[in-house]
């Protein structure tokens, strides 16, 4: 049987004994009802007869009186005693019912058979009275005084009667009254008994073939959750209580044979997971080792070709070392997206925020992607919305990362056009900035089916664009990567033919940097007018932005008629950019016209130009140009180009002269200064490009190529700085950089680190043997030459 159906049946047999019990009370009650209604009813009877007989009574005493008074006379006589006899009779009947009707041994059954007494005596005395007043003829004063106030007794008596009936009736009443509440405490608790009786028999029931089994059951599941697999005994209980129990043991059946299947998949998985762990140590290894030995002749072409750019080359040479420049940057790109993808994944990214001015770190990676930007064509620039603030807590080595991916980007699908890069301030939250970093450019563009797949690794949008532009795949999903860990999101909105738009939503922390800036150059621009002749709106707008922050005033126009219109209304321009990338516009010939109409009052002339087009400028003596500025332009290279300008009116010629100077002077303490440079590697093309760049900087280098020879050279030379590769054979570069600390000497020098290993297990290492700082290779030339220029003092390693 069911439980449904066990239930349904235990409900209706309790049911049945509930109403069984309860008709059986309420029969009982009706039962005690009916005799409390008869005994009532024969009280009330019996009162009923005794006012009857009272009444009969008084009559009688009447009659007496009307016999005594009027019966004078034998017809008036006999016509009264007859009435007389008549109600007497009928007293003593009603008395007769009367006692039939009182209760056996009750005092109102004492009292009227008292009465009944008194009645008797009392007609023996009105018969001796009657026969005295016959003899006396009639005469009732003799008479009365026989019989006068024996009737008083019997009334009172028969009042008593009456009085004790009403009272039992009374008493009556309250005794049904209470007899009534008794039985209904008799009905309330049977009926309680029995629903007390048909709960015990159902939950009896319901134990005995439900709970129980499903007990029963509810151990063998936990037994099973616990992974003991036994089988249980099937016990008695409802038909579907039984097949759950069957259905455990079938499950824990199924179970155990499920769970040896899966610790033989645990124990398969275990050692494969141990195999892939091994093999990606391997894989560590290996990419460690290739990164190391790839940067090394890495480091040779990027800084072989930066000095082969310096000597003296035709045009046609200096491109081919740019071309061989670019090639390596592209090869070190390649290097570092593998690297970072692979520590991205091993969560061994670290965020270290510092603070930073933000528009002098966004133009570093503008002019780290000028190079792969045909200036000619396509214009690159920054825009800056004033609300965002100038510095900034961040990680400047992973936000030039981020941007740079974005440009690069950019740079590899716009062929012709803007790419744009702007900062703005999204929103507010608390003491952070959101700042909205876009990358916007007006190359081919994505197509909307595929905007989903962008971020995703080693994958581009047409697998067709591989082969065309080439790349690894990792730049957007390392962006990605990186704009999390930091606290923001990376979004791209395109459309195809007509150009892409990523955007960088990054939260920071504005804080106080200090900028120095030239007073005298914020003096000499302060209140000018000036002219951008320009077809690319960017450019245009990166010079009006830049200038008009030390308050001059800047007019763009597109086209050569348009400048003329300005040029013929603005007599009193100071300065004037023109764009010498221009179909129609030859740059050279339009600042000479300008010279020649109006001479001495000529407004300055700036020449905007790609690099290869400023070269051939710089070669023309007759130029006649006051500044050059490369594209793709930057603020800092604005203000650092138009500092050289003399204006007509020639009131910065002293200030222009003292300028002057002390570059002059500077350049020539950056030449030298009398420093020494120990170079300690392994790699002779490296030690080589190292001693050539110092030696273009006129600082004097030795060369060694182990970590030994440098401990002995540092033990008897005098050296500023050394260039300590960290892995060499002998000894390695950490080791040597202990013995070198270890040393008692008079001066210890500035040791920085350079190796092809880039983890940050190998930059911790180099911290802790002592060395001041740290560049992995390839580093550009640049990088090394700005360390060369910190004081020589030695200090303490920084750790």
């Amino acid at each position: 049987m069911r439980i449904r159906s066990l239930i349904l049946v235990l409900i209706s047999l309790s049911f049945t004994a509930l109403v069984t019990i309860g008709t059986w009370a309420l029969l009982q009650a009706n039962d005690l009802h009916d005799e409390l209604v008869r005994e009532n009813a024969k009280i009330l009877r019996a009162e009923s007869q005794a006012r009857q007989a009272q009444a009969l009574f008084k009559e009688q005493v009447q009659e007496w009186k009307n016999v005594l008074l009027r019966g004078h006379r034998t017809e008036d006589f006999e016509r009264y005693w007859t009435s007389f006899e008549e109600k007497e009779s009928r007293t003593r009947e009603l008395i007769s019912k009367l006692l039939g009707n009182l209760t056996e041994g009750s005092e109102a059954e004492e009292l009227v058979e008292e009465f009944a007494s008194q009645h008797l005596a009392l007609g023996k005395s009105y018969r001796e009275a009657v026969e005295l007043f016959q003899s006396n003829g009639y005469d009732h004063r003799a008479t009365d005084g026989l019989v006068r106030g024996q009737d008083r007794a019997p009334t009172e008596l028969f009042d008593r009667i009456v009085q004790k009936l009403e009272s039992d009736i009374t008493n009556a009443n309250v005794l049904a009254a209470v007899r009534e509440r008794e039985n209904q405490k008799r009905v309330f608790a049977a009926a309680l008994a029995a629903t007390a009786l048909a709960f015990f028999i159902l939950a009896y029931a319901l134990h005995r073939w439900v709970s129980r089994p499903v007990s029963t059951a509810t151990e063998q599941a936990k037994a099973i959750a616990g992974g003991e697999f036994r089988r249980f005994e099937i016990s008695g209980g409802a038909s579907d209580v039984r097949a759950l129990q069957e259905a455990l043991n079938v499950m824990s059946g199924r179970l155990e044979d499920s769970s040896r299947e899966q610790e033989q998949l645990n124990r398969e998985l275990r050692s494969a997971r141990d195999e892939a762990l091994e093999a990606s140590v391997v894989k560590s290894q290996f990419l460690a080792n290739i990164s190391h030995e790839m940067r090394n002749p890495l480091n040779s072409i990027i800084s072989m070709s930066s000095l082969i750019s310096r000597t003296q080359l035709t045009s046609e040479q200096k491109s081919m070392a740019q071309i061989v420049r670019s090639a390596g940057e592209t090869l070190r790109a390649v290097i570092n997206d593998v690297l970072d993808f692979s520590k991205i994944e091993a969560n061994k990214i670290e965020i270290c925020e510092e603070p930073c001015v933000l528009e002098h770190l966004l133009e570093e990676c503008i002019q780290i992607v000028a190079m792969r930007v045909d200036s000619s064509k396509v214009a690159l620039g920054l825009l800056i919305d004033d609300e965002v603030p100038t510095g900034v807590m961040v990680d400047p080595l992973r936000l030039k990362q981020m941007i740079v991916n974005l440009l690069s980007n950019a740079a590899k699908f716009t062929e012709k056009g803007e790419i744009v890069l702007k900062a703005g301030r999204e929103s507010t939250e608390g003491d952070r900035v959101v700042l909205n970093l876009e990358v916007q450019d007006t190359g081919i563009g994505i197509p909307k089916e595929k905007l989903g797949t962008v971020f995703e690794a080693f994958c581009q949008a047409d697998g067709s664009t591989t082969k065309q532009f080439g790349g690894t795949g990792l730049g957007l999903t390392i962006t990605r990567e990186l704009a999390e860990l930091m606290g923001g999101a990376v979004a791209v909105t395109s459309s195809e033919g007509v150009g892409t738009c990523f955007t960088i939503e990054l939260p920071v922390t504005p804080c106080e940097v200090r900028i120095e800036q030239d007073s005298e150059v914020v003096a000499m621009l302060r209140g000018r007018s000036g002219l951008v002749i320009d077809r690319h709106h960017l450019n245009c707008e990166v010079v009006r932005r830049k200038l008009a922050t030390y308050g001059a005033h800047i007019e763009c126009c597109a086209t050569l008629a348009e400048a003329r219109q300005i040029l013929a209304k603005e007599k009193d321009l100071d300065l004037l950019f023109i764009d010498d990338d221009y179909p129609e516009l030859d740059g050279v010939a339009f600042a000479k016209s300008i010279k020649a109409e109006r001479g001495s009052m000529s407004p300055a002339m700036i020449v905007l130009a790609s690099y290869e087009r400023a070269l051939q400028i710089q070669d023309q003596k007759d130029s006649q140009f006051d500044a050059i500025l490369t594209k793709p332009l930057t603020g800092q290279a604005i203000v650092s180009g138009l500092a050289r300008i003399q204006f007509a009116d020639h009131r910065l010629d002293d200030f222009i002269q003292v300028k002057k100077d002390e570059e002059a002077a500077q350049t020539e303490e950056e030449a030298g200064g009398g420093r020494r440079v120990l170079i300690v590697d392994d790699d002779p093309k490296n030690r080589k490009a190292m001693k050539m760049l110092l030696r273009f900087e006129g600082v004097a280098s030795t060369a060694v190529n182990n970590g030994a020879e440098a401990v002995a050279e540092v033990e008897k030379g005098d050296y500023d700085f050394v260039l300590m590769d960290c892995s060499m054979p002998v000894m390695d570069g950490y080791e040597a950089t202990r013995r070198i600390r270890e040393k008692t000497l008079n001066r210890q020098p500035q040791i920085i680190g350079l190796t092809g290993h880039v983890s940050g297990e190998v930059q911790s290492a180099c911290l802790k043997a002592g060395m001041n700082r740290y560049i992995a290779k390839p580093f550009e030339p640049e990088e090394l030459l700005a360390l060369l220029k910190e004081p020589a003092e030695a200090t303490e390693p920084i750790f």
